[in-house]
């Protein structure tokens, strides 16, 4: 085949252009390559792209024969244009969608932050002044600094997962790539020319590969993969113990409110129900709010616990039931322990205080070889 470089592994033929060959969207690329890449063809891992180049085709095919039906008065030539013109404001769309959602990350991470600093501004302006009434200095020394280590690490992780890139792979050759695809370590990515080890995904909003790419978060204006899932993690988790302990501070307050003749039989509580009643929208407020997220955030928290727990990813975890025969050999399910470990980056090195203390770090893995249950390869 002239122009291309073909590359035979097991049944499959494979076709990459040569340096100054044809385009990338010619490439013929197998549908199975080898037991690692077949993860890469899934209908979850086919990129999420909105639209993909064999879509684009099998509607190129159907405008044609309905160009045809409709319009046979036309001439050959004024059909292609009629099929090319529509593919082309079908691309402009696709292209206007993905770009729409990616300039709407930037309204929602405006959005994120007003929520958690309206947060943060609660209980500095409400809650911690009936703090300093209701308590003894002991215990509200206690609750001082407890709200501010979450507060530490809530903004401290999602900074860091905004501003963290989540990886991408290496440049390499279209003959590195051959011989990396002839080895059974990946596969080859059409829209970005380049080599896409497993668990590597191609976002269309951000128009890049991503190792063990998770998903696209707007909420952060970034994809979450391989360098920025812990900060993610730790933030949902941090997050949401911060919604838990505002609503359990505030919802006492209530009682309070609803019960003022305390303040008669009780001289020493009168300062507090005072507080409470003159604060009671901001109060109500703080403890809505808090309980709305906590009660939302605490579901995808619990979904990425039991992510985490199996090694997978959300996109991994969207593969139909129809796969799950040839996924279970493809598994990265290390045990419960080894999971949190990996996922974590724990080692010699790093331990458990990076998860209590902000830590920035990377992990071990490279994102282009991965670990597996029945292989030789230690990572923890």
């Amino acid at each position: 085949m002239a122009g291309h470089v073909a590359v035979s592994v097991g049944e499959t033929h494979t076709y990459l252009p040569r340096h100054g060959g044809s385009s990338p969207s010619t490439v013929v690329l197998a549908t199975s390559v080898t037991e690692n890449s077949k993860e890469d063809v899934s209908p979850v891992a086919q990129d999420t792209a909105p639209i993909t180049s064999d879509e684009l085709e099998q509607l190129r095919s159907f405008l044609g024969s309905e160009a045809e039906q409709y319009c046979g008065c036309l001439s050959s030539k004024a059909q292609m244009h009629m099929v090319n013109g529509t593919l082309q404001v079908i691309r402009g769309l696709s292209w206007a969608g993905s770009r729409s959602f990616y300039l709407i990350g930037y309204v929602l991470l405006v959005v994120a932050w007003v929520l958690i600093l309206g947060i943060i501004g609660g209980w500095y302006t409400v809650l911690s002044p009936y703090l300093r009434l209701a308590l003894t200095t002991p215990q509200y020394i206690l609750h001082f600094l407890f709200a501010h280590w979450l507060l530490i690490n809530i903004v401290f992780n999602y900074l860091f997962v905004s501003i963290t890139k989540p990886g991408a792979p290496p440049k390499l050759s279209h003959a590195e790539i051959a011989v990396r695809m002839e080895r059974g370590e990946g596969s080859y990515c059409k829209k970005c020319d380049n080599f896409k080890p497993p668990r590597t995904h191609h976002c269309s909003v951000c128009q890049q590969c991503v190792l063990k790419m998770d998903h696209h978060c707007p909420w952060v204006h970034n994809c979450i993969g391989l360098y920025n899932h812990r900060y993610f993690f730790l933030f949902m988790a941090y997050l949401w113990v911060g919604c838990v302990y505002i609503a359990a501070v505030s919802y006492p307050v209530f009682k309070k409110i609803d019960a003022v003749h305390l303040a008669r039989d009780h001289p020493e509580m009168r300062a507090e129900v005072r507080y409470a009643t003159e604060n009671q929208e901001m109060l109500s407020f703080c403890f809505f709010l808090t309980l709305a997220v906590g009660f939302a955030l605490g579901i995808l928290l619990f979904w990425h616990v039991v992510l985490v727990s199996r090694n997978m990813t959300t996109l991994e975890s969207y593969v139909p039931k129809s796969k799950s025969t040839k996924l279970s050999s493809q598994s990265y399910n290390l045990g419960f322990a080894n999971n949190w470990k990996q996922f974590f980056g724990f080692n010699e090195q790093v331990g458990w205080m990076a998860i209590i203390i902000p830590s920035v770090y990377r992990p071990d893995l490279d994102g282009i070889v991965w670990p597996r249950p029945n292989n030789d390869v230690k990572h923890v």
